[in-house]
């Protein structure tokens, strides 16, 4: 009841400036259509709507509460090397369960946002899989801080690691144009030392707990069988393997970069990003728990 009736008084501050626009005594703005429709409700309506928000709420919270995930896999990296393609060729098969937001975009929680936001706040992502089954994520940028095998071992001591790779000059490349062309950001082309990064994840959690997928094989299906071997699930044919993902970002036809659709736009989120970052626990509050980074990568291409 106090959760209702908080909702109830929130709501009622929220909609008092749009109320005032809807009934003419306040000019010069328009009114939104949605709170519009929700200030015309009747009482007991209202009433009723914010309960099952307020049900909503409660019933997350209480799943949170003891909610304490198995995690068989994670992938650390690298950006660039066709992860999002892979996040869907694993979310097909039939034995594993990956977070839906893993489609959208890569969770790179370790270690910045662990050391900020804590463990629970992880396993949030993991709310939509089916512990029957194996249960993992793919991230890219996990890999580039050298801090994060220790980390992860001291968390996960029994899972599995892969790491997914490509030629460091493609990648590289790849990673350079859409910073400096798309997303507008004033870089330079930037190599990184694969074997020395992976090396660390070997070492730290030994040769049998790391998979080394190698983009650059040509026969697809075979490099993710023995993906599949390692991870203890059937071998399986997704419906993906031949499909791009990702594409916005290159013409084809020119065979050269895109540049952003809307630079303005794209400049005025680059001179936000920074801004956000200043208060980490804030930033990475609305980021994660108000899921802003998915919401962004549903537009992100359209920028």
């Amino acid at each position: 009841m106090d959760a209702v009736l908080w909702l109830h008084r929130s709501a009622n501050i929220l909609i008092q400036k749009q109320a005032n626009v809807l009934y003419g005594k306040q000019r010069g703005l328009m009114p939104c259509p949605l709170i519009a429709r929700y200030i015309l409700l009747t009482s007991k309506t209202k009433y009723c709507l914010l309960r099952k928000i307020a049900g909503i709420i409660g019933r997350k919270k209480d799943k949170m509460a003891n909610f304490n995930p198995r995690i068989d896999f994670i992938g650390v990296g690298f950006g660039r090397t066709g992860s999002k393609w892979l996040a869907n060729c694993l979310y097909e098969h039939p034995e594993i369960s990956i977070p839906r937001f893993n489609l959208h975009t890569e969770i790179n929680y370790f270690p910045e946002k662990y050391e900020v936001m804590g463990l629970k706040n992880y396993y949030r992502k993991f709310l939509d899989c089916d512990e029957r089954k194996v249960v993992g994520e793919l991230s890219t940028l996990i890999i580039f801080k050298k801090r994060s095998a220790k980390l992860l071992k001291k968390l996960f001591p029994n899972i599995k690691i892969i790491i997914y790779r490509r030629k460091e000059e493609d990648r590289a490349t790849s990673d350079y144009n859409i910073k400096k062309y798309y997303d507008l950001l004033p870089v330079k082309k930037e190599k990184v030392n694969q074997k020395e990064l992976i090396d660390l994840w070997i070492k730290k959690f030994g040769r049998k707990k790391v998979f080394i997928f190698n983009m650059d094989n040509k026969n697809k299906l075979n490099e993710l069988n023995k993906l599949f071997r390692f991870l203890g699930v059937e071998a399986f044919t997704p419906s993906c393997i031949n499909k791009r993902f990702n594409e916005s970002y290159v013409d084809r036809e020119k065979k050269m970069p895109l540049k952003a659709r809307h630079p303005i736009l794209r400049k005025a989120v680059n001179l936000l990003k920074p801004l956000l970052k200043k208060n980490p626990k804030a930033y990475y509050f609305f980021k994660r728990s108000l899921h802003f980074d998915y919401y962004f990568q549903l537009v992100n291409h359209k920028l």
